[in-house]
């Protein structure tokens, strides 16, 4: 089998999440605006996962000082809007039972995505 490999430059923590959505766009088709309110959510939850743990982490996301810092990191957002995007992202299942799905939580450090095709080919 042949293999490809594709570097993606980041620069940051921000850098590599969004990147990592952008490269994901065709599994799950989020807006420019959900990958950078997911990108957000995504540093906030690592940063109190390292801190507190996966349980925690996610009770915690969701607080109100949280919300505010994630508005605010989005140009001050507000908070009818930022309640239909996080909306959105429960009906994509991006967020579940008050949660990040873990498919869409990279490792913040390098790390390799493969993707592997399977089928045949005619």
């Amino acid at each position: 089998m042949a293999n490809v490999l594709i570097q993606i430059p980041y620069e940051g923590k921000k850098d590599i999440v969004k990147k990592y959505l952008e490269v994901l766009y065709q599994f799950h088709k989020l807006t420019d605006k959900e990958i950078q309110l997911l990108t957000e959510m995504i540093i906030i939850y690592s940063d109190l996962e390292s801190k507190y743990g996966e349980e925690l982490a996610s009770k915690l996301l969701f607080d109100i000082d949280n919300k505010k810092k994630i508005r605010a990191s989005l140009n001050n957002m507000t908070d009818p809007v930022f309640q239909n995007y996080l909306s959105n992202l429960r009906k994509k299942k991006v967020i579940v039972n008050r949660s990040i799905a873990k498919h869409f939580i990279p490792p913040i450090e390098n790390f390799e995505l493969i993707i592997t095709f399977s089928g045949r080919v005619d």
